[in-house]
This record gives C-alpha cells, structure tokens and sequence, in this order.
C-alpha cells in the first residue's frame, strides 16, 4: 500500500509499500527509534530522502502525518501475520 501525504507545510510525502526487509533490525530497538527507522526507509518528502535523525528533528506537524501512516501500515501488515 502506498500513501501519497499533503503535509502541513505544503511538502508532499510519498510512502511506497512496507516490505519484510524495512522491518530488518527494528525489533531491538525502541519503538521512536523504530519509526523514525522505517520512517526513512520507505518515505521522501519532495522526492529527497532523510535519515532517522532527521526525521526525529521534524517539526511534530510534520512528523506525526508520516508517522501516522507508517502506523496503519504496521497494524495492517500485523493483522494479516495474525490471519485477520
């Protein structure tokens, strides 16, 4: 599932689909940590990309769309781990 995100700033956020291997590495750490992880795996805002540190630099405004969207992710992925 891919999102395309209008942020408050007028930037757009593209989020292509999660795959296994954006997950790799994450479950040892804390789950900001981990956000902002897959966070700059899978997400460029106006087609540049950013690293964990600069995501957690974000402006809340900012990050809590992108976060948000990584989280519906996570829970649907999840959801069919479960056979939900």
């Amino acid at each position: 599932m891919e999102m395309e995100l209008i942020l408050p700033s007028g930037r757009f956020a593209h989020l292509r689909e999660l795959l296994f291997g954006d997950l790799a590495g994450v479950h040892s750490m804390d789950a900001t940590e981990a956000i902002a992880t897959i966070a700059s795996r899978i997400c460029d805002i106006d087609g540049e990309h950013f690293s964990p540190d600069q995501f957690l630099r974000m402006k809340v405004e900012e990050a809590i769309p992108i976060n948000n969207a990584i989280a519906t992710m996570l829970t649907k992925n999840l959801s069919l781990m479960k056979g939900a």
